[in-house]
């Protein structure tokens, strides 16, 4: 099983090699926590269906990801979000 650990900001990011099929991750303060993966930065895809765990006042997240090779996560909560207000291209 990988375990990684949320920023105090709400978020974490972490690299899974397919050596491991379980993954979770603690520490979001919030209970409201969204899972990207994110190895693909053009296709960036929203996870849904993963475990929610709730220890002495903070939230982790328990999920499988079973592909080959590695992959990219963001595990993010409510305070780790931003509202974008404008968005332009370059």
């Amino acid at each position: 099983m990988y375990t990684a650990v949320a920023s105090e900001a709400g978020s974490a990011i972490f690299l899974v090699e397919n050596a491991y099929d379980r993954q979770l991750v603690i520490g979001f303060t919030a209970p409201l926590v969204m899972l990207f993966e994110v190895s693909d930065t053009d296709s960036p895809k929203l996870l849904i269906g993963f475990g929610t765990v709730k220890v002495q006042g903070e939230t982790g997240i328990y999920f499988s990801h079973v592909e080959p090779g590695s992959s990219i996560f963001l595990a993010v909560d409510e305070h780790g979000m931003q509202e974008i207000v404008t968005l332009q291209t370059s």
